[in-house]
């Protein structure tokens, strides 16, 4: 099993560099410390509770010399290479003799001050970070490795998941890009017939998320079901775990979900079921009722289970239908997989690890949101990955500046390993590929500041009050409208794109693209294309 590197030495160097003082520092300073907290802060976290509670709901130009998603940030985010030991082991890739090393200081002593970017190229690297772009992901295997990159994706509506991993894998949506726009990697060999053989559908994809050891679904980050790697699971429990259980005893306690008070039986119930589930038995709604609990705590049981590790959904008779808990030791069988408890200090700061890796460059509140954390969690994972010299600071070169706003200009991060990527050549926006995002897309999920995408006033367009994301169109790594199809009586799909105000009328190359990611989209679907029509908001 492939391993994730030095995870906890990493930790070690960290807390030595900040115990020795700033003045022992290396004399190139790669990342500028956080600001102080600012008395606005929580509003982010409270934005993200109150945004994103889903549960409550519905739930070319040059290319770099080194593709740091295929290399240095694989390291710690390939499904393989996931965290397996997070105490009392050396954790190394599989393979490898020695643990995957921290960028050597002849890299980072090439950057003496802080780099500046654009807004295009934090755009660009976020969607090859995300894997939108010339992605090579294909199988069951492909799968954990977007799980983990992502850690996690939004997966309360099943249809949902499938499709951003459809979006991020070969066989998805970029077979149906523009001939010029498929800048397939030249070192690696294409296997006949991958175009037209290996288009991937959503049955194929439930067929393998079933049939696969490697992803389990559970809750996760904004207590809302996410589909994670399998081996992230421990990982997932000492990050988010006191939040899921107490966001949902509360809920119980107040009787948002039964009518009354019954945060008394929850607890009952949860002792009653780890028992069970430890002695190696399912449990189902019908066990929950012939038990004598209440029928409406089902889906808080599940919950709460999950996030302690004793037991994981199983969909049975596929996605989308009757889902019974069933134990780790079915799940995740110790031979198999290790389970190795994490101390959630630890955990916070491989979470965002892996954030600034696949998001970045983003603020710290956007790690805040994304995991909704308060701010002291949140600034001390971050603190110590700008110790230990993994997190690199940058400016947007774009964006007004701080005397002109008049106040502290927000520092951004991102992976030091993946700072070369980031500012490598990026190809003209005409060569950016068009897609069309479905209903809760990770890209939109991770960041508080939404300004990338979007403008602000046009935010409630896309993320409503009830806490869905619509399906946006992205062209030039913009969102320039929402999209939404439906289907006609003589079995047709039909597709109504609709133009945020302000934004042009799309050229015809354009709407020509569009149309090939609507059919895309519908044979993915398992429907029958019919057409796309395009008006304005």
């Amino acid at each position: 099993m492939k391993r994730a590197g030095d995870w906890e030495g990493r930790l070690r160097n960290a807390s030595k560099r900040q115990a020795t003082g700033a003045s022992k520092r290396s004399a190139v300073e790669v990342a500028a410390p956080l600001p102080p907290p600012k008395t606005t802060a929580r509003k982010s976290v409270r934005e993200a509770q109150n945004g994103a509670s889903v549960n409550e709901v519905s739930e070319a130009a040059t290319e770099p010399s080194q593709d740091i998603f295929e290399s240095t940030v694989s390291k710690t985010v390939d499904s393989d290479e996931v965290l397996t030991e997070l105490s009392g082991a050396i954790i190394e890739p599989r393979g490898s003799s020695s643990p995957s090393p921290l960028p050597s200081s002849s890299s980072i002593a090439s950057f003496t001050s802080t780099p500046s970017v654009t807004e295009n190229q934090i755009r660009y690297y976020r969607l090859r970070a995300n894997h939108l772009v010339n992605s090579d992901l294909r199988g069951p295997a492909g799968l954990s490795t977007i799980a983990a990159a992502l850690f996690g994706i939004q997966a309360q509506e099943p249809v949902s998941a499938f499709a951003s991993c459809w979006q991020r894998m070969w066989g998805g949506a970029r077979v149906h890009d523009d001939g010029a726009k498929q800048q397939a990697d030249p070192t690696k060999k294409k296997s006949s017939g991958d175009d037209e053989q290996h288009r991937i559908t959503l049955s194929q994809l439930s067929t393998w998320f079933l049939s696969s050891t490697g992803l389990i679904r559970i809750w996760g980050q904004r207590a809302t079901l996410h589909m994670y790697d399998r081996n992230d699971w421990p990982l997932i429990c000492s990050a988010v775990g006191d939040f899921v259980t107490a966001g949902r005893v509360a809920s119980v306690k107040a009787g948002r979900v039964t009518g009354k008070d019954a945060a008394a039986e929850l607890a009952r119930a949860r002792d009653t079921f780890r028992g069970v589930l430890a002695s190696g038995q399912t449990v189902s709604a019908t066990d929950i009722a012939a038990l004598g609990f209440n029928p409406k705590l089902t889906y808080s049981i599940l919950m709460c289970a999950t996030v302690a590790g004793q037991g994981g959904r199983i969909d049975v008779g596929g996605i989308g239908t009757a889902s019974v808990l069933a134990p780790r030791s079915v799940i995740a069988p110790e031979a198999e997989c290790p389970w190795r408890e994490v101390d959630k200090a630890d955990a916070l700061v491989e979470a965002a690890r892996r954030f600034f890796k696949t998001y970045g460059p983003a603020l710290e509140t956007d790690f805040r949101y994304f995991m909704t954390l308060t701010a002291g969690p949140s600034r001390q994972a971050v603190e110590t990955l700008i110790a230990s010299r993994e997190l690199t600071a940058v400016t947007i070169s774009t964006r007004p500046s701080p005397t002109k706003l008049k106040k502290k200009p927000d520092i951004y991060y991102i992976s030091t390993a993946a700072l070369p990527t980031l500012l490598a050549p990026i190809p003209p926006l005409t060569q950016w590929p068009v897609r069309l995002l479905y209903r809760f897309d990770p890209l939109l999920l991770a960041h508080a500041d939404k300004s990338f995408w979007i403008p602000a006033h046009h935010k409630s367009k896309v993320w409503t009050p009830n806490g869905i994301i619509l399906p946006t169109v992205l062209v030039e790594g913009r969102v320039t409208a929402t999209w939404k199809f439906s289907k006609e009586k003589d079995e047709t799909t039909r597709f109504v794109v609709s133009r945020l105000p302000e934004e042009e009328e799309y050229g015809s190359d354009t709407k020509r693209e569009l149309e090939r990611q609507g059919r895309g989209f519908a044979e993915f679907m398992g429907l029958k294309f019919g057409d796309i029509a395009f008006n304005k908001h």
